[in-house]
């Protein structure tokens, strides 16, 4: 690199680069298959067994999903006020007040808000790209209000499963029906009765928010990570010299260099495409 940088800089990009990998989206595909295949993974069990381990899977699967959204609405966020390279602060103080607030917003933006969350504020864009980008907006508002009411209408479900584990999945014995008993603060437990194939759309909710990291962020954090550091993205890893005044005596800096490793979804072949 020909300029000064912190080393902190370097550990926001990477780590909001590693932020935008796949590992939500993979996990609900293993959460699937060991739904569906439970009864070879556990033959020893019941059938009742079975069942309600199943019914466990569809709520994980609920549960990673709903985390899903809030991560994308993190990362949208930082986006928004192109604060990347305090990327590991903010997550790690952002309220879910502002979680909440982020799929409000969205619900009633205009074209210059959505800009922002998008990141084609951070891009160039041609006069006569301009239509091509608004209809872009619109199809990213229509999937933010999809996972808007996947995230509201499952949210206390996902608390009362991250605190606790304050939920036990069973059957309505009157009519075979599932239900989720959630016990509660003032000693007593609340019932839901949920229908069948409800955890479907967790897939399809996870596949949404894929879609948009793949179109959106991850061009965008690729775009950045190049232009930050100044090399291009096409190897394994990089391996470059790094000048840092961060360090307890600043009138004496030191050079290193270092070798680091990218996220593994740098190396898929994506052409990055500005419109979603």
């Amino acid at each position: 690199m020909d300029e000064e940088v912190k080393r902190n800089d370097i550990g926001n990009m990477l780590f909001a680069s590693g932020y935008i990998s796949e590992y939500r989206y993979l996990k609900q595909v293993l959460l699937e298959k060991e739904h569906d295949d439970i009864q070879d993974v556990f033959s020893n069990l019941k059938q009742s067994q079975h069942e309600n381990l199943r019914q466990m899977i569809e709520i994980e699967m609920i549960i990673n999903a709903v985390q899903y959204c809030g991560e994308l609405a993190a990362f949208a966020i930082c986006v928004k006020n192109k604060n990347l390279l305090n990327f590991m602060k903010i997550i790690s103080s952002l309220p879910e007040a502002s979680i909440k607030d982020f799929f409000d917003k969205v619900m009633n933006a205009d074209e210059k808000l959505l800009f922002r969350y998008m990141g084609y504020h951070e891009i160039d864009i041609k006069y006569e790209d301009i239509g091509r980008y608004i209809r872009s907006c619109k199809r990213y508002q229509e999937d933010i209000l999809i996972l808007s009411e996947f995230y509201n209408r499952w949210y206390n479900l996902y608390t009362a499963y991250k605190h606790g584990l304050r939920i036990i999945p069973s059957f309505n014995e009157k009519n075979g029906k599932k239900i989720i008993m959630e016990a509660c603060k003032d000693n007593t437990m609340t019932i839901y009765e949920i229908p069948e194939m409800w955890w479907l759309k967790s897939i399809e909710i996870t596949e949404t928010i894929k879609k948009i990291y793949a179109k959106l962020y991850v061009p965008l954090i690729k775009l950045k990570l190049s232009d930050f550091l100044n090399i291009s993205l096409d190897n394994d890893s990089i391996s470059t010299s790094i000048e840092s005044t961060e360090l307890p005596d600043p009138n004496r800096p030191i050079s290193f260099s270092s070798t680091i490793s990218l996220p593994w979804w740098i190396h898929e072949p994506r052409t990055p495409n500005p419109f979603y």
